[in-house]
């Protein structure tokens, strides 16, 4: 797997989908899809992509922290692969809403 090929097909899917850009796992499963596609495999591929290193190893397939930190480099970089204001005033609202139930220990079990 290489970075810079793995950091092509994601500037490609951010670039042609609106909801990738907004959503790490709407991403990710784009990625993986455009990656096994053509293996023809039937039914349990979902199971051996995410359910086994050997298969994301062996046909190139990079993990989704990988995908994910190569997102936000290339956002961070480049306006036009950002996300609308909206989903980015969503994102900072439900981080203040995390920050204040980490610091009250979690609430109530």
């Amino acid at each position: 797997m290489s970075f810079r090929r793995v950091e092509d097909d994601v500037r490609e899917i951010l670039e042609e989908d609106m909801a990738a850009r907004c959503d790490d796992m709407a991403l990710y499963a784009n990625y993986v899809y455009g990656k096994v596609k053509d293996f023809g495999w039937g039914k349990g591929w979902l199971q051996r992509i995410f359910g086994n290193r050997r298969y994301r190893i062996l046909y190139g397939i990079a993990p989704y922290e990988t995908v994910s930190r190569i997102r936000r480099k290339l956002q961070e970089q480049n306006k036009y692969l950002r996300p609308s204001k909206e989903v980015v005033a969503e994102r900072k609202l439900q981080e203040k809403k995390w920050k204040e139930y980490a610091r009250n220990g979690g609430g109530r079990c």
